[in-house]
C-alpha cells in the first residue's frame, strides 16, 4: 500500500488526537494565563481588549510552573482508584518512578523505541503529582482487557507477526488494559502526550492510573514477547 494512492489513510484519527492536544493546550492556558501575565506586568498600563494571548506548549507550561498549574489547590479525579494492580500486589508503587514505568512498557525491539513518547510518564518526575497518583481499575477497563485477549488469539494466528503493527486509538486507560492483555506477543508502544491536569480536557491521569495498575504485568508479560512479536501503538 502506496501513501501516494492513498493520501488520507489514518486522517481522520490523527486529527482527532490532534483536536484533543489543542483542546488541553487551551484549556490550560486559561487558566493559568492570568496569572502568568500578572506576574510578568503586562496587565499593568493596559486595558483588557489590548490583552495579548500567550502561547505556549501546555506541557511546557506545566514543567515549568507546575503540573497543576492554575489550580494548585483542586486535587486530580481518579475514577476506579484501587490500592492493588493487576497482580493483587503493592509493587505498583516502584513504578512511581519515571524510569521504572517507562522501562516496564519500554519495546525490546530496538527499531521500534523511537516511536515511544515519554511525555506522559515524564510527569511523575514532579513529586506532587506522585503523591496523589495510585492504581485505578475500572469496568470499562475490564472489558477493554477481555477484548485484548482476544486480539491476541488472532495474533497467535499470524505467520508474519512481525510485519503486523496495531494502532489502538481508544481511550488511555483502556488502551492500557486492551495492551496489557496481550504484552507477551505483540510490543507495546505508547505514545501518551500528555501530563494529567486537575482541569484537564484529556483525563492523562486516568490513563497513568491504568500503567500503574498493569505495570508489573506487562514488565512480567513482556519478557516472554519474541523480538519477531507484531507492535501495537497507543496514541492516546
Amino acid at each position: 500500500m502506496q501513501n501516494e494512492q492513498h493520501p488520507e489513510f489514518g486522517a481522520e484519527w490523527w486529527r482527532e488526537m490532534l483536536s484533543r492536544r489543542d483542546a488541553n493546550k487551551r484549556l490550560v492556558k486559561l487558566t493559568a494565563l492570568s496569572a502568568i501575565l500578572s506576574a510578568s506586568g503586562i496587565f499593568q498600563g493596559c486595558d483588557i481588549d489590548d490583552e495579548q494571548e500567550v502561547s505556549m506548549d501546555t506541557t511546557e507550561l506545566q514543567r515549568q510552573e507546575g503540573w497543576n498549574v492554575g489550580a494548585p489547590d483542586k486535587p486530580l479525579v481518579l475514577n476506579g482508584k484501587t490500592s492493588q494492580d493487576s497482580l493483587n500486589s503493592l509493587g505498583w508503587s516502584a513504578y512511581l518512578d519515571p524510569e521504572t514505568l517507562l522501562k516496564a512498557y519500554e519495546p525490546s525491539r530496538a527499531d521500534l523505541k523511537p516511536f515511544v513518547v515519554t511525555t506522559l510518564v515524564q510527569s511523575l518526575s514532579q513529586p506532587s503529582l506522585r503523591g496523589q497518583m495510585s492504581p485505578i481499575f475500572t469496568p470499562a477497563m475490564q472489558v477493554a482487557y477481555s477484548r485484548g485477549l482476544g486480539m491476541k488469539e488472532l495474533l497467535k494466528q499470524s505467520k508474519d507477526p512481525e510485519n503486523v503493527a496495531l494502532v489502538v486509538d481508544i481511550a488511555g486507560a483502556e488502551a492500557v488494559a486492551f495492551g496489557a492483555a496481550l504484552a507477551d506477543v505483540t510490543h507495546l508502544v505508547i505514545c501518551f502526550d500528555n501530563w494529567p491536569h486537575p482541569l484537564g480536557v484529556v483525563p492523562s491521569q486516568e490513563t497513568l492510573g491504568a500503567m500503574l495498575y498493569f505495570a508489573e504485568e506487562v514488565s512480567h508479560k513482556a519478557k516472554n514477547a519474541s523480538r519477531k512479536s507484531s507492535s501495537s501503538f497507543f496514541t492516546r
